[in-house]
């Protein structure tokens, strides 16, 4: 039975940054790809590709546009409505929902008061604050 892979240390035994660990990633996938790094711990071609599919992956999604959110961009006019919604502070998809189900439209949530924002369910004070907060 093969050993636990080690861990992703810095010399000093120090747990490496995102960055450096990412390096690290980088330079074991291109010496997987040359062949000059092999898989045991896979125990088959197809477990070999899918940890390489993986992370590949992974770099490509960091290396992404940076807006924090990963995969496909929504194409239908509700579901970029919820996500714009979204980027405000306390503000999940089901209150992103709620939000534009109460008052209509994105430019709605954005003009409401306070006292307005409090009145759709699910929102109080404290989260309604954080919104004017942010939008003004």
């Amino acid at each position: 039975m093969p050993d636990a892979p080690p861990s992703v240390t810095s010399p000093s035994n120090a747990p490496l940054s995102f960055e450096a660990g990412l390096e690290q990633l980088e330079t074991i996938v291109k010496e997987m790809e040359s062949g000059e790094l092999p898989l045991e711990r896979a125990l088959e071609p197809a477990e070999t590709a899918k940890l390489m599919l993986y992370a590949a992956e992974q770099i490509k999604r960091h290396e992404g546009n940076g807006s924090g959110h990963y995969g496909n961009r929504p194409k239908r006019k509700r579901k970029v409505q919820v996500r714009i919604l979204q980027g405000l502070p306390g503000i999940g998809p089901d209150r992103a929902a709620q939000l534009l189900a109460s008052l209509g439209s994105v430019e709605a949530v954005m003009t409401a008061s306070q006292e307005r924002l409090e009145q759709v369910e699910g929102v109080g004070a404290k989260t309604a604050a954080g919104i004017r907060q942010v939008l003004q």
